[in-house]
């Protein structure tokens, strides 16, 4: 499975067995099958990355100047060292332009289990406000899940094919949301489908990957969904979310 960092040990069991998935548990994924997003398309999409090399390795959103929001198997390894990590926002390309604010606090689900992968959401407060402006804005929480077959749109500097590279522009596809009965019925791994879950289906070929984790899922201009965790990489299987709406409490507590 895409989507870890830091993953238990079924995880990496689930990961090592090929096709048959595994979870996210610090930071990866990617789009396969999608496009290369124009310059301010999705200004609120976040880099996150680690001081020490520089480089991507999950997804994140912007919810205010001072705090982001991605998933907590992105950031478990760090163990609540903000001091390690840094995002990078405006900009569409990982290797130029944006403005980077390194992280202040990690604040991560308190109930987040790496085995099971569920509670899969964590907040970034940010040292510095980031400027908004026409490249750099804010998304807003959704308060409900859409309906199955809604059309969602997924942003991200994950893989574009499983294996590969993470590549150096942004990428986006157009997906679909699949309902839970429906989405633990093709669920191919024994980690649970539940309520904090928000599913999507794409053509065999297209999805989510390595890289993307921790991005935002948008529908109507809101965020909905969290990339959670998926079977790498667009087999055809669903791919994972966290569901924004049922987090809602948590992420006006917490932010």
């Amino acid at each position: 499975m895409w989507g870890f960092r830091t993953m238990g040990t079924m995880a990496a069991a689930l990961l090592a067995g090929a096709a048959i998935t595994a979870a996210p548990a610090a930071a990866d994924t990617d789009i396969v099958g999608g496009r290369p997003a124009s310059k301010g398309e999705f200004p609120y999409q976040l880099s996150l990355r680690d001081s020490f090399s520089g480089k991507h390795f999950c997804g994140a959103s912007i919810l205010d100047k001072h705090t982001a929001l991605t998933a907590a198997h992105c950031v478990a390894d760090f163990h609540g060292d903000a001091s390690k990590l840094y995002v990078v926002a405006g900009s569409t390309k990982l290797d130029s332009g944006g403005v980077k604010s390194r992280v202040k606090t990690i604040v991560t689900h308190k109930q987040y289990d790496a085995q099971r992968i569920v509670n899969d959401i964590a907040i970034l407060k940010l040292s510095t406000g980031l400027p908004f402006g026409s490249t750099v804005r804010p998304v807003e929480p959704a308060t409900s899940n859409p309906d199955a077959g809604h059309q969602v749109t997924l942003s991200g500097w994950g893989l574009t094919s499983f294996p590969g590279t993470i590549p150096n522009e942004l990428q986006t596809l157009t997906m679909h949301v699949l309902g839970h009965t429906a989405c633990a019925h093709q669920n191919p791994t024994s980690l649970p489908i539940s309520a904090g879950n928000l599913c999507t289906t794409s053509p065999k070929g297209k999805g989510a990957c390595k890289g993307d984790s921790g991005g935002p899922l948008v529908a109507n201009g809101k965020q909905v969904g969290v990339v959670s965790w998926g079977v790498p990489c667009a087999k055809g299987y669903p791919d994972v979310f966290t569901s924004v709406a049922a987090y809602g409490k948590w992420i006006q507590q917490n932010r």
